[in-house]
């Protein structure tokens, strides 16, 4: 096998030779082909990719931004419920269970075991187990330890049931 550069110096030699055995008019061919070729593979590889970064980057940013609103939100959210101060085991239990029945109604059942508290629930739906939750971990202090929720309903608006264990911050 031949080194590189004599395979380059071959190849440079019958590349000159093919050019000179050319006409003017097919020289003047092959380097427009050449040139549009060229010009192609610039804009797929290089000019392309960038354009397309350019265009969609304040959208990009936009998305990126909300997202960190929202995080911010949260984290806003977690820092007041972190500074509130822990309730009464009995206060948090009655709380726990008023807005039990208050948000998810009839269907719903308390059992404490513990430390934990189970509320099982059926044909909830999601909006009124996310302000139940919101209520429970502002007024009773408890935060979810387990969930295990499964989706009875195919139709809008989707109904849940399953079990919610809460773990109580007492005093």
């Amino acid at each position: 096998m031949k080194p590189i550069s004599q395979q380059s110096a071959a190849w440079s030699t019958w590349l000159r030779a093919t050019w000179t055995r050319l006409a003017p008019r097919e020289r003047i061919l092959v380097a427009l082909a050449t040139l549009v070729v060229g010009a192609g593979a610039l804009w797929w590889v290089a000019l392309q990719p960038a354009i397309k970064t350019l265009r969609e980057a304040p959208a990009t940013r936009s998305a990126l931004e909300q997202q960190l609103q929202q995080v911010q939100l949260i984290e806003q959210q977690a820092r007041s419920i972190e500074s509130l101060a822990p309730v009464a085991r009995e206060e948090a239990l009655r709380q726990i269970e008023s807005s039990t029945k208050i948000r998810l109604g009839a269907n719903s059942q308390v059992t404490v075991q513990g430390e934990r508290v189970v509320v099982s629930v059926k044909s909830v739906t999601a909006e009124a187990l996310a302000d139940w939750l919101i209520q429970v971990r502002v007024n009773a202090r408890a935060m979810p330890s387990q969930v295990q929720l499964r989706r009875t309903t195919a139709v809008a608006p989707a109904l849940w049931e399953g079990s919610i264990s809460l773990s109580l911050v007492v005093r």
